[in-house]
């Protein structure tokens, strides 16, 4: 593979900016502060990230983390997240609901323009709407149907209705779902998952993807024309570094700015007390869990996954692994912190309760202490992407073990991210099933920003449960789901959403065990604008443009 520093020297080499670097900021305010010298324009930013996301554009890019918010750097959306996380107007300056969440009217902010000049209009948001409803995307496509038409009024406006009610949809719509530009995919007839070349990448955001080596790098150009601020870095180069700790090390060196990549816990210190470093820390929403296949035999007990979720030590997990710095995961997947969190919920570890619970099931010790129920042994491969890196991989042997306490194997299997995919969630599209027993993985911050993404992970109609990678399929869980979906007034929609997320930690096919801290270091003396979202960190369009 090629080298980091010679990746860097290519991408100088081929960057206008090349050379006439800007003065380093000096600034010393934490992100979510940057002073006016902080925020001045500088050439170059070097950031890495974890591993190759294709073309990254609305149907090539893989990850939720760090996937969609670059995705988000390119493209926008008619609402944004601000650093509570809670959505604003953006491409949309107004937006304006029914009595009944159905209609949903949206005056559109005038002279934005595509990365190729043309103007930004309705007619694009139509366009999308449609696009991503007859394209289906795992995402993308779920919010939107339940849509039943997109009426333009002119260029500047557009109405969208509903079949049901859709008290989420600045979240899981407005806020989420990127833009298309209707004259670049209109003539594409082909498969959208095989739309790479970079013309595909035309957004209205602050930076436009201009080159992509496969493995290797991304570099992102400023569009600086952005209708809402200046980008504040001319150019961004991510190489891909899909080991932590050379990407911690070109930190330290200084041939990297920051990493996408949380920062390894035992490294806090150290990079505290490096010259030119500033660590920024706060709570993240992204979870780390065990997802469980149900359709599965043995795990399509409930008592089963009961019994895994009780032998789990997460302090011991946080404490080891994280070194404190992860707040312990709570079965109704729902981290404490979250607004609408039903902190009733109690998570426990019971290694005599997990055993009580296998045995009344006629789960019975085999000569080799595994347990077998009705003919099953209860063995399972746990999947983990090497992606996930170091602390996922140790978590997953460390779960091994305790699980074997009571019985269960659940062997390690470290995998690339293209074969997790494969088994796990087959081009990211849950109507093509599943072919694992469980997976060490997580869910990235905005499954958490709105309660209505709790119904995703559970309906079992696969285009409404979009994100039920599970298999998972109760009626009563459908029917509770549907109640949360509709509902509008908000006290009742945070009673369901608490509703549901005790029925998560009854039911239990995925079970959350922790949420690590954000915690990432950069490189002030280049760059020290960064501004923390709540519950998703300082890697965000935001955080690099200066507002009018």
């Amino acid at each position: 593979m090629v080298s980091l520093r010679r990746l860097l020297a290519i991408a100088l080499g081929l960057s206008i900016v090349a050379g006439c670097t800007a003065p380093p900021s000096t600034g010393q305010n934490p992100p979510g502060g940057a002073s006016p010298a902080a925020a001045r324009q500088i050439d170059l930013l070097k950031i890495g990230t974890t591993s190759d996301e294709s073309s990254w554009n609305p149907y090539t890019y893989i990850s939720g983390y760090p996937g969609w918010p670059v995705l988000l750097m390119q493209f926008d959306t008619l609402m944004a997240f601000d650093l509570n996380s809670e959505p604003q107007p953006w491409l949309a300056k107004q937006v304006q609901a029914s009595a009944d969440n159905k209609v949903w009217t949206l005056t559109l902010e005038s002279g934005v323009k595509w990365h190729d000049g043309k103007p930004f209009s309705a007619d694009d948001v139509k366009f999308t709407v449609e696009y991503l409803q007859k394209n289906i995307h795992g995402r993308f496509s779920t919010p939107l149907r339940d849509v039943a038409s997109v009426e333009v009024q002119g260029a500047d406006k557009v109405v969208i209705t509903t079949k049901t009610p859709k008290p989420g949809f600045r979240t899981q719509a407005f806020a989420d779902i990127p833009m298309m530009p209707k004259h670049v995919w209109e003539t594409y007839t082909g498969d959208p998952k095989k739309a790479t070349d970079l013309k595909f990448n035309t957004g209205t955001g602050p930076y436009r993807l201009v080159e992509y080596q496969t493995d290797q790098l991304y570099r992102f150009q400023a569009n600086e024309d952005y209708f809402k601020g200046k980008p504040l870095a001319k150019s961004i180069v991510m190489p891909v570094i899909k080991e932590a700790a050379p990407a911690f090390a070109a930190v330290k060196t200084g041939d990297l700015d920051t990493t996408v990549r949380a920062l390894q816990p035992e490294l806090i210190k150290d990079f505290e007390g490096t010259q030119g470093i500033k660590i920024a820390r706060g709570a993240d929403f992204t979870s780390t869990a065990l997802w469980l296949n149900v359709e599965r035999k043995g795990l399509d007990r409930k008592e089963v996954r009961q019994a895994i979720s009780l032998a789990i030590d997460r302090k011991k997990l946080v404490d080891t692994v994280f070194l404190g710095a992860a707040t312990i995961g709570s079965d109704g997947f729902v981290h404490p912190e979250n607004a609408f969190a039903n902190k009733s919920i109690t998570t426990k570890y019971d290694l005599a309760a997990a055993n009580a619970l296998l045995d009344r099931i006629g789960a019975a010790k085999g000569a080799d202490g595994t347990r077998v129920l009705n003919g099953t042994p209860l063995k399972f491969d746990n999947l983990v992407s090497s992606t996930g890196g170091p602390l996922r991989i140790r978590l997953t042997e460390l779960v091994g073990q305790m699980l074997k306490d009571v019985g269960i194997i659940a062997t390690p299997k470290v995998v690339e991210s293209t074969a997790w995919t494969a088994q796990v969630w087959p081009e990211f599209d849950v109507r093509k099933g599943r072919n694992y027993d469980m997976t060490m993985s997580g869910w990235s911050a905005p499954t958490q920003f709105e309660a209505g993404r709790l119904v995703e992970q559970i309906h079992s109609d696969t285009l409404v449960g979009g994100i039920n990678v599970y298999g998972f399929k109760d009626a009563a869980g459908d029917r509770l789901a549907e109640q949360l979906r509709d509902e509008g007034d908000p006290d009742k929609r945070k009673a369901l959403a608490q509703q549901m997320q005790a029925y998560i930690a009854d039911q239990l096919p995925i079970i959350t065990l922790l949420y690590a801290d954000a915690i990432y270091a950069y490189r002030s003396t280049t760059y020290d604008s960064y501004k923390f979202q709540k519950g998703l960190g300082i890697f965000h369009k935001t955080s690099f443009i200066a507002p009018k």
